[in-house]
């Protein structure tokens, strides 16, 4: 077959795509016409194919495709010849591109791309060649992307502005857009973009609430992640994706994995892939049990028929994939390879014991969507209670998740009414804090049960070392808990692990700090992932720091007191659990309320205090009385600590003990006649006093050439 024969094989298949309706239809209405949902869907469909195929080999432009090219390429071919010649349609309109391909297929089949061109230029009266040079000549389809969308008050009305973006290349394109209202009604607008970069102010009579740019794939181009849904054919068109092997070895998945060996693709033992590994490539993962299944997703729920592949988007890479396959036989694991080749374009495909399948595929944006405004919330005041009302409500739940904003003394007097209220219901109660670290559970049960004093504990338990808010925002609450043998539960990791993975990432661990995080790690909730980051770059000297690493931590600390609060309940299924916790960990349920869940299904109620009222973002929302209370007062120094040693290292203006004639580098050796070895040693001693109170504080002095001198200072507490 020659050049030209290859050109016209490729515009009769692209053009009995188009005239077949199929490019605009893949369903009809009631009485044969086509629905704009429909074209929009089978344009979708032939986008999907196009990037499934064979990306890993470069893409030819069409004009240069040959016959002794792979069936891959002269399938992009095919699919791209039919979005190109529905761009056509568009430029030219129905009438005139009805008259330029005529009534009959094989007229279009006749012609060469220039012949194509010269005929449509004669019909339409003008150069077209800026048209067949970026489609016929160019090589694959524009990057559009959607960026910077906001709102506006303008005048009596609206002005919607955003940025349209192309990467990689420049085109003209006529992208319709779609813009919806609170009401049914929706605008259309076609925008022209020709250059990189366009700035769009659109200005509208209502207030918008949702912009969709190309809804119905008019233009051909590359799908956004947001647009693509997990597909099994992802994984082909991959290259080289990885095999995992299921967590007990081969077994029956032996046969499947030489399969896919024999296609050039490596296979390796759960425990030796690192994070960054699973974050660069798609995986194919035998079993749902699967290590790396739960360091991706916590777990999945196990497939129903003797066959089962599910597609999930990578939630490390939401351009990869991970394809977990359940096998029940040998034979049905090796039929796998076929599986994934054959129903590639869907999300999961389960085939029964008479091989018979099901497919579904995800949902996934139609169109690049932006949401710009949501519609205003309201509460019906008349549903107002008490927090007495509250805590009868809760009573029936196994877990009760109060937040907090660390420093507000009112945000833990509501969760101390909390306790207190669920305590006297049922005392089969414990509470779970944040605050500890797991390491320390014995230290906190020796304290509840009165074994020892809260100086002891607070030594023991490193709370000045671990966490950075004044014990006396906590003591009532440890208190009660105390009186009432109301055990208290560690929930924490170390937090040399979570600060290490902040800074390093998961797989600077060593094999012994490994051993605290738990195996499971949902991170496919995208939403919180999202939030995380405008979290994260708000903070200062957020572009000098790994978000990845910020996120892994995140992550590992939810996880970690998710996993504390399952096996306490699990030790202990008689009792229910009130867990304190700050509000970052608790909002929508995506720190710790969903991933205990997913691990027990126990029922839980979240509470918030001071937050902002959304939909989901919790049960019930508190708006407790300001409260102040009494803080440890302080001697205004910056204290550093060098073994057994503590030294002056810092002293802020206007400090009592600067005033007091301390100085920096003097060693602090006694405060009112107690040995100092510690920080800690000066903050508890300090947590007995009272602001204005007087503190002997002895120091040993260098003195150059002169040597070291004792000296005392009496300071009076700020």
């Amino acid at each position: 077959m020659g050049k030209k024969n290859l050109v016209l094989s490729l515009l009769l298949l692209g053009g009995a795509l188009l005239f077949d309706g199929a490019v605009f239809a893949s369903s009809q209405g009631p009485r044969g016409d086509t629905t704009m949902e429909s074209k929009g869907s089978y344009r979708k469909q032939l986008l999907l194919e196009y990037r499934s195929l064979a990306t890993g080999t470069s893409e030819a432009p069409l004009r240069e495709l040959r016959e002794g090219d792979d069936a891959a390429a002269l399938a992009k071919g095919k699919h791209k010849t039919a979005l190109v010649l529905h761009a056509l349609r568009r430029l030219a309109g129905e009438e005139a591109f009805s008259r330029l391909s005529g009534a009959d297929r094989a007229t279009l089949s006749s012609r060469s791309w220039d012949e194509l061109r010269a005929r449509s230029e004669k019909e339409l009266g003008r150069d077209l060649g800026w048209f067949f040079r970026q489609w016929v000549d160019g090589q694959g389809l524009p990057d559009l992307r959607a960026e910077n969308a906001s709102v506006r008050r303008y005048g009596s009305r609206f002005e919607l502005s955003f940025d349209l973006v192309q990467k990689g290349g420049t085109y003209t394109l006529d992208i319709p857009v779609a813009i919806s209202f609170f009401g049914k009604a929706v605008k259309r607008e076609v925008l022209r973009l020709d250059v990189e970069k366009k700035h769009i102010a659109l200005v509208v009579d209502e207030e918008p609430k949702r912009v969709v740019i190309d809804p119905e794939y008019d233009v051909p181009r590359k799908l956004t992640d947001a647009e693509v849904p997990p597909l099994l054919a992802t994984l082909l068109s991959e290259g080289k994706p990885l095999v995992v092997t299921a967590a007990t070895g081969t077994g029956i998945y032996g046969g499947a994995i030489e399969g896919w060996k024999r296609q050039g693709l490596e296979a390796r033992q759960p425990g030796t892939i690192k994070d960054g590994e699973l974050k660069s490539t798609s995986l194919l993962v035998f079993g749902a049990d699967n290590p790396v299944v739960e360091r991706l997703y916590g777990e999945v729920e196990p497939g129903q028929g003797s066959l089962t592949l599910r597609a999930k988007k990578n939630p490390w890479n939401s351009g990869k994939v991970v394809v977990i396959v359940e096998a029940r036989t040998a034979q049905a694991a090796a039929d796998a390879v076929a599986a994934v080749a054959d129903h590639g374009m869907c999300s999961s495909l389960s085939i029964d014991g008479k091989g018979q399948a099901t497919q579904k595929t995800e949902e996934s944006e139609e169109g690049i969507a932006l949401e710009l405004r949501e519609e205003t919330g309201a509460i019906d005041l008349s549903a107002l209670t008490t927090l007495s009302r509250v805590i009868e409500g809760l009573s029936w739940k196994k877990i009760v998740y109060v937040g907090e904003y660390h420093d507000r003394f009112a945000h833990h007097n509501v969760q101390l009414q909390i306790i207190r209220g669920l305590h006297r219901k049922d005392p089969k109660l414990a509470v779970g804090m944040e605050m500890f670290q797991r390491p320390f559970q014995k230290t906190l049960d020796e304290y509840v049960s009165g074994s020892i004093d809260e100086r002891e504990f607070l030594v023991r338990a490193e709370y000045f070392k671990r966490w950075n808010f004044d014990y006396n925002l906590y003591k009532p609450l440890l208190d009660f808990a105390r009186a009432e043998k109301i055990p208290v539960v560690a929930l924490n990791l170390r937090k040399e692990i979570t600060d290490k993975v902040s800074k390093t990432g998961m797989d600077s661990l060593s094999e012994e700090e490994r051993k605290d995080v738990p195996a499971q790690m949902d991170f496919s909730d995208t939403e919180y992932r999202d939030r995380l980051l405008q979290v994260f770059s708000q903070h200062r000297g957020s572009a000098d720091r790994n978000f990845d690493f910020f996120y892994q931590a995140q992550l590992l600390w939810d996880e970690g007191m998710a996993r504390s609060i399952d096996d306490y309940l699990r030790k202990n299924p008689d009792q229910r659990m009130v867990v304190l916790a700050g509000q970052g960990h608790l909002l929508y349920g995506s720190g710790i309320p969903k991933r205990t869940f997913r691990r027990n299904h126990a029922d839980y109620a979240t509470v918030l205090s001071d937050s902002e009222v959304e939909p989901g973002i919790a049960d019930y929302v508190l708006f407790p009385q300001a409260l102040d209370g009494l803080t440890a007062p302080k001697i205004m120094a910056n204290l550093r600590e060098d073994g057994a040693r503590v030294s002056i290292a810092g002293l802020p203006d206007g400090s009592v003990s600067k005033k007091a004639g301390i100085q920096v580098g003097d060693v602090v050796v006694s405060l009112d006649n107690v040995p100092v070895r510690s920080v800690d040693d000066i903050k508890i001693a300090l947590l007995y006093k009272k602001p204005d109170d007087t503190v002997r504080i002895k120091v040993v002095r260098n003195r150059f050439l002169l040597g070291d001198t004792e000296r005392e200072f009496l300071v009076t507490l700020q």
